[in-house]
């Protein structure tokens, strides 16, 4: 008897398993389009000839990005400013990248919530 109980565990825990892991695979898909790869560069720029910072934030297969030039004399003027400079690169990306993203995932759930609310209020 004690073989049967063993073997029904073992069952439950491969089960177990076997949901865990596909929670995980759907919670990595979900993060995946938030990922997003940062590159920051001294070099020239091509249309000036001058030297200047390129800022990259692209998200990976395909999702869209963006490139930001920074002039050296711009760079230079908020060398003691540099938070200022991060923050206004942070919400260019935020802005460019992830508002339709955002807008896209809260727009069925509030709709859901407005839903719930009017049939409640209606009662």
């Amino acid at each position: 008897m004690k073989d049967i109980v063993s073997a029904a565990e073992l069952a439950r825990a491969v089960d177990t398993i076997s949901t865990l892991e596909e929670k995980l695979r759907e919670a990595n898909a979900k993060l995946k389009k938030w990922e997003t790869e940062i590159d920051v560069k001294v070099e020239i720029d091509g249309a000036t000839g001058k030297l200047a910072i390129k800022v990259s934030a692209v998200k990976p297969h395909g999702g869209g990005g963006i490139i930001k030039t920074i002039s050296a004399e711009e760079a230079l003027y908020m060398h003691d400013s540099v938070g200022t400079l991060a923050n206004d690169l942070a919400r260019t990306v935020c802005d460019m990248l992830y508002y339709n993203q955002l807008r896209e995932e809260l727009q069925p759930l509030l709709a859901r919530a407005v839903d719930n609310l009017m049939k409640v209020s209606l009662k």
